[in-house]
């Protein structure tokens, strides 16, 4: 982040893979706080027949790993909404997706961090300028965990 503070940071994270003890997942929680992740994609383990992990022993029961899940979930959340809260206000460039819901004329788009992004067009701003495919600068209004809202800026 030092280096490169506009990077957004993301990971994959199973909780309850098989042995997995409540201090090796407190220190996975730990790291997760550390680091502060942009996004992370976190994921109940479920044993796939004929896998190694589905025969070990030391398999975690279900309500465990779905308590850590739900724990680690609120933590990343409150995490991605701080991160995101900070771009409310700034301007980015948005690589469009296309409406996404034409009744109220929202678009969506990817930021080139790749987060997601719903935003209105501005009075007298060309639709087709809009579509997918197309670049356009949109500016932050509100921000959530995992999505952001702006409108798109016209070029002067």
């Amino acid at each position: 982040r030092e280096k490169m503070p506009e990077a957004a940071i993301s990971s994959d994270i199973i909780c309850g893979f098989p042995t997995e003890t409540e201090a090796e997942f407190d220190n996975t929680v730990d790291i997760v706080e550390k680091v502060g992740f942009d996004m992370l994609f976190t994921f109940v383990y479920s044993p796939r027949k004929g896998t190694v992990a589905a025969e070990m022993e030391g398999q975690v029961p279900h309500e465990v790993k779905t308590a850590r899940f739900a724990r680690l979930s609120a933590k990343e959340n409150l995490i991605a909404e701080g991160i995101n809260k900070q771009s409310v206000g700034k301007t980015f460039r948005v690589l469009s997706d296309g409406i996404v819901n034409p009744e109220d004329g929202i678009y969506s788009g990817r930021t080139t961090q790749n987060k997601i992004i719903s935003f209105s067009l501005p009075e007298g701003f060309a639709p087709e300028k809009a579509e997918a495919g197309h670049f356009l600068d949109v500016k932050v209004d509100h921000a959530q965990a995992y999505a952001l809202t702006g409108t798109a800026l016209t070029k002067d």
